[in-house]
């Protein structure tokens, strides 16, 4: 398993630090997860207009 570097714009690695991936959930993360996610679904018919999705506020 080889590991490369990210690259810059201009394709020479850089320097990383930190992780790269996390860890796997655990159960009860996941299932957490996989109960919630489908209710924050935002179904496109076409373009997205923020403003339909986050209206201003009143008052």
């Amino acid at each position: 398993m080889s590991h490369e570097l990210p690259k810059t714009r201009d394709g020479a690695p850089r320097a990383f630090f930190g992780r790269r991936s996390g860890k796997k959930l655990h159960g009860g993360q996941q299932a957490v997860f996989d109960a919630t996610l489908p209710n924050l679904e935002i179904k496109l018919a076409g373009p997205l207009d923020p403003r339909s999705l986050f209206p201003m506020p009143t008052g």
